[in-house]
């Protein structure tokens, strides 16, 4: 492309949608009471080797849900025992440096892009997994129902090795960690596309 850009794979083997309310689909209108996707694996890669061109803001997900011209309803969304893999090759570096979340498990509750006055005006998303195959991550993720409103984003990780970190530390600084532990670390922030 002669631009800096992702490029994303997904496989998802096994999809359910219980609940599913096909009545509604005639009127544009995607209802369920759950979904559940199992085992899947996501893998991203980016070259920062190529220039940054974007000069726009890129808005936060939940902006383009809400734009979407049919309306998506359902109560939870549930994700088991998958696979996220993040790959970068550093703009100075000499390979590419690996970030891995194994055994990511997931709730997503309150998906409702046509919000009605009274509603809840967040969805939820609840994650735990294993960042490099052993520190625990735990998140709790509120994503805004009715637009420009703040995203937060709180958790931990906890019980992880520094050297776990070391291929990744290596590939973007050249440093390698010798000993140490993360005992727990906690984050607590609010963000928006800016």
């Amino acid at each position: 492309l002669g631009k800096q850009t992702a490029r994303i794979d997904l496989s998802i083997p096994h999809l359910t949608i219980e609940g599913l309310q096909f009545d509604k689909i005639i009127d544009s209108t995607f209802v369920a009471s759950k979904i559940k996707i199992e085992t899947f694996d996501l893998f991203a890669f980016k070259d920062k080797r190529i220039p940054f061109l974007r000069k726009e803001n890129v808005p936060l997900p939940m902006v383009s849900f809400l734009k979407l011209p049919f309306r998506i309803q359902v109560d939870s969304i549930v994700i088991t025992n998958s696979l996220i893999t993040i790959e970068e090759f550093p703009e100075h570096g000499i390979k590419t440096a690996t970030v891995t979340f194994k055994d990511v498990n997931a709730t997503l509750a309150g998906l409702d892009n046509r919000q009605k006055e009274g509603d809840k005006t967040y969805a939820r998303l609840d994650v735990t997994a294993l960042l490099m195959g052993t520190g625990k991550v735990k998140a709790l993720f509120q994503l805004p129902l009715d637009g420009p409103s703040i995203y937060t984003a709180k958790g931990s990780i906890s019980n992880m090795s520094f050297k776990e970190l070391n291929p990744v530390l290596t590939s973007l600084a050249n440093v390698r960690v010798e000993s140490g532990y993360l005992k727990d670390l906690t984050f607590d922030f609010r963000y928006n596309e800016f």
